[in-house]
């Protein structure tokens, strides 16, 4: 009986090795995908004109895991992604508003306001 037991611990402790291997494994595949992400973010920013500080600034808080597709970088998540950033850094780099490039200060719509209701000769 001892023999048996010592034959169960030993396959025991054999199944939890390989258990531990995979999940290591596991999560090797899982730093090098998101490390795929990163660079394909990198790559795709700067090609698009974006600065590579502004993208590093943005993949400290992403999920990278939205852009993996069964393991693999899934590239249109990822250009779209960039495409995203591109629009809002534009924006806020030109000044671009929701309701055009009007300004918004106060003289700018009094002046906006005389230019509209004074007397056209």
């Amino acid at each position: 009986m001892t023999s048996e037991v010592a034959a169960f611990e030993r396959a025991a402790v054999e199944i939890a090795r390989t258990e531990g291997v995979d999940r290591g494994r596991a999560e090797e595949r899982q730093k090098a995908a998101h490390r795929l992400v990163d660079s394909e973010m990198r790559a795709r920013a700067v090609a698009g004109g974006l600065p590579a500080s502004e993208i590093d600034d943005r993949l400290e808080l992403l999920d990278r895991n939205k852009f993996l597709t069964d393991g693999d970088v899934d590239l249109d998540k990822v250009t779209n992604y960039i495409a995203l950033l591109k629009s809002q850094s534009s924006s806020i780099r030109t000044g671009a508003r929701r309701n055009g490039d009007a300004p918004r200060s106060v003289s700018a719509g009094a002046q906006r306001y005389i230019d509209r209701h004074s007397k056209k000769s």
